[in-house]
């Protein structure tokens, strides 16, 4: 222990006796865009407080002191969780080269999404201007770091209900009602400046939704236990058929243990509903990967719907619809970064009217829920012909069969030896297995061989 003290007293001493010597002061945005400092911004979990530990670097060779100051803003790399805003002036002082950890005191402005977990990411975002940075620099001159000031910023930035807003100090409440009034253009009530003790509880949950038909005007909301609208997450929003999950959060000032009412709309009509509590999680599903293509065959020409569905033939992903395909190998992308509850088997289903003309596995790992990194296989079929073969097609597959990649189409190959040459991509893992089949103008298997 004794040469670790030694060597903390000596890198103070080293501050102590240069911070007026530092070079360089300035802003977060002012250092971050010449390249003068490098940071990382992680969520500690949780919104309001110190919810981010933000690691700075000095990448240049002079001492560098740094302000952080309110209204800056951090994004979530992911959408549904929560933008924070700094509310507590922070300053860091950091050596030629040097780097430190600061916490960071900060509130939500985004009342809609979930609550950041621990260990979640932030990208630094453009600072707060108007209303937004006055209530900001109010809550970090006074020091108001409590609940009211949390609900005064969504009163700001979300235009969320006045209702809300209130506290144990009149003279706080006064400060925020300038700004919130400013913003909105509405007044403070005698209710707002009654005293009383506010409590955010705050709820992160999700919303799964199978549709079977198309949506026009859905609209997602949440009611209180009196059946009274407690806040609109979507508004008419038209959806195709398939599964969809909302990650949502949700937060009060009512007691703990208040249950709400969450509901999937359709022009009024309730379609799909479940009630939420305290105890609610995000229920976590699989993801697909955005390289995931779908190939398959069809002989004739049709005009299909093209799908993934589960073992019941619930449609789960649209690809598709009313498409008019030309006879031969098809490949689509699945593009819309779309997730699917694991622990299920799905197919990839063409199908013409209510009749599936094409059924074959789809993604199996999103069954299993192993994801492994893209790998890059290449190989040559070597093989004989003893008799000439039209309109023949050569693809990869996986041990269930699925297609992953298409070789060639409708080729034209004469007797003797033959070696073709094909390269493709998977992410089923290093012990998966791969065959080469070659099909004539029927889609039958003439030739076959697994791929070493």
């Amino acid at each position: 222990m004794k040469p670790l003290l030694l060597f903390c007293f000596v890198t103070l001493s080293f501050f102590n006796a240069s911070a007026e010597n530092f070079l360089l002061e300035g802003d977060l945005y002012e250092l971050l865009p010449k390249g003068k400092i490098k940071i990382v911004a992680e969520g500690m979990g949780g919104y309001n407080g110190e919810a981010i530990a933000l690691r700075v670097k000095n990448t240049g060779p002079e001492p560098l002191k740094i302000r952080i100051s309110p209204g800056t803003i951090f994004t979530s790399h992911d959408d549904w969780k929560q933008n924070l805003m700094v509310t507590r002036t922070e300053i860091i002082a950091l050596a030629p080269a040097g780097e430190n950890v600061i916490n960071l005191r900060t509130v939500c402005i985004e009342s809609s999404d979930a609550s950041p977990s621990r260990g979640s990411k932030f990208t630094l975002s453009e600072k707060a201007t108007g209303p937004l940075l006055a209530m900001a620099e109010t809550i970090d001159t006074y020091k108001y770091f409590n609940s009211t000031a949390q609900s005064a910023v969504w009163a700001v930035a979300n235009g969320r209900g006045l209702r809300y807003v209130y506290g144990e100090d009149r003279a706080m409440m006064e400060r925020f009602c300038a700004v919130i009034s400013e913003a909105t253009g509405k007044p403070c009530t005698d209710e707002n400046y009654r005293t009383r003790h506010h409590e955010i509880h705050s709820i992160n949950t999700s919303f799964e939704v199978l549709l079977p038909d198309y949506v026009q005007g859905a609209d997602v909301k949440l009611y209180r236990p009196d059946g009274e609208l407690f806040k609109t997450y979507l508004e008419a929003t038209p959806f195709k058929p398939g599964f969809y999950q909302f990650k949502l959060g949700v937060f009060h000032t009512f007691a703990d243990t208040t249950s709400f009412s969450l509901r999937f709309e359709d022009n009024g009509k309730m379609l799909f509903e479940k009630q939420i509590t305290a105890a609610d999680t995000i229920v976590q599903l699989q993801p697909i990967p955005e390289t995931t293509f779908v190939t398959f065959k069809v002989d004739r020409p049709v005009t299909a719907r093209v799908g993934v569905y589960d073992e019941n033939d619930h449609l789960y992903i649209l690809l598709a619809d009313k498409q008019a395909i030309r006879p031969g190998m098809v490949k689509m992308q699945v593009l819309d970064g779309r997730e699917l509850p694991a622990g299920k088997q799905y197919f990839l289903k063409v199908k013409e009217g209510d009749r599936a003309i094409v059924e074959q596995p789809f993604y199996a790992d999103v069954a299993t829920g192993e994801l492994f990194p893209t790998r890059t296989k290449r190989g040559l079929a070597k093989f004989r012909l003893k008799d000439r073969l039209a309109n023949a097609d050569m693809v990869i597959v996986d041990e269930s069969g699925r297609v992953i990649w298409s070789v060639f189409e409708d080729g034209f190959m004469e007797r003797g030896n033959k070696q073709v040459p094909f390269v493709f991509q998977h992410q089923q893992g290093p012990n998966a297995r791969f065959f080469w089949q070659l099909l004539n103008r029927h889609g039958e298997v003439v030739m076959q061989e697994e791929i070493k």
